[in-house]
């Protein structure tokens, strides 16, 4: 579903497709998305990447605020390595 709404929002010299209303609301559908998607985005990372770069500092406020809404849910998502490790070392623990 990722690589869908990611097509829809931005071609692939970057710049986005269809008017602002249709950017906006695919840019919306991607948050959610990305919101329950989890360790299943690492392959989409860089489609996910274009699209941050055509919305985050779009002059369109509508979609700046979709962009960096999705930026906000994309960081919540990922992973910090202090968290792995945690995860790993509680796993260890549990086994043990």
């Amino acid at each position: 579903m990722v690589p869908a709404l990611c097509s829809k929002i931005v071609k692939s010299g970057g710049e986005l497709v269809g008017s602002e209303a249709e950017a906006s609301y695919f840019v919306h559908l991607l948050g959610h998305a990305v919101s329950r998607a989890g360790k299943d985005l690492v392959p989409h990372y860089e489609e996910i990447d274009k699209v941050l770069e055509a919305t985050v500092l779009d002059t369109r406020p509508g979609i700046a605020k979709e962009g960096q809404k999705l930026l906000r849910k994309l960081l919540l998502t990922r992973p910090t390595p202090d968290a792995a490790a945690a995860a790993v070392a509680a796993a260890a623990v549990a086994e043990a």
